[in-house]
């Protein structure tokens, strides 16, 4: 009959038999690391998501920017296209048949035989308002060529005729005089023109808009 005292020595001195000795130890287990492993992945995507929002953020301040100069360039422009309007109307309809380039005025648009021929970038300056915008524009009358604008009854062979705008009876009666269609009841046909206005602000942020007036 074995002793309690033997049966504790071996015990001690045969580590494989400890557990079957006292049930309640048990063996250690091997560290897997795996919690680490996911809280890396959690760290990386924690990580880009802070890239993202800060990007997102100064996209959206970008925009806001872009926005808020496009609605106070679209305010300053007008004074371009107001002044251009202001200049046509001063003209003769003699004097509209020619180029004045001096008051950035020109009384054909653009060749379509020449369609990368270019006008003057920097137009006609105004003054610099209080915001430090500057304000260019050029005026072109919707016409083929240099001239009178022609009788709209007689279109000349093979030359494409000025743009005309509508021209009205009464608020109900509209019709579009070219050289094809007269004006009904012999009515004054108008020419159209396209005011082009650039705006530059102290920044040199530039910003255009276009007006076609008749």
């Amino acid at each position: 009959m074995m002793s309690i005292q033997s049966k504790h020595t071996k015990c001690a001195y045969q580590p494989a038999l400890l557990r079957m000795c006292n049930p309640y130890i048990k063996e250690a287990s091997t560290q897997q690391g795996v919690v680490l492993f996911f809280a890396l992945i959690a760290l990386v995507v924690m990580s880009l998501a802070a890239v993202a929002l800060i990007r997102s953020v100064d996209t959206n301040t970008l925009v806001a920017g872009n926005l808020s100069f496009k609605q106070a360039t679209m305010a300053v422009s007008d004074r371009g296209v107001e002044f251009a309007l202001d200049l046509m109307g001063d003209k003769s309809e003699t004097e509209k048949e020619v180029n004045d380039v001096g008051v950035g005025y020109f009384a054909s648009r653009t060749l379509p035989d020449n369609p990368k021929a270019k006008l003057d970038a920097n137009g006609v300056d105004r003054p610099v308002d209080a915001q430090g915008n500057t304000v260019r524009y050029i005026a072109e009358r919707m016409c083929p060529s240099v001239g009178p604008k022609g009788n709209p009854s007689s279109r000349p062979g093979g030359l494409e005729p000025c743009m005309f705008g509508p021209v009205a009876t009464d608020p109900s009666e509209h019709s579009t005089c070219t050289y094809d269609t007269p004006c009904a009841g012999g009515l004054e046909y108008n020419v159209v023109y396209r005011v082009t206005a650039r705006v530059t602000d102290r920044k040199n942020t530039t910003s255009y808009v276009q007006a076609f007036l008749y």
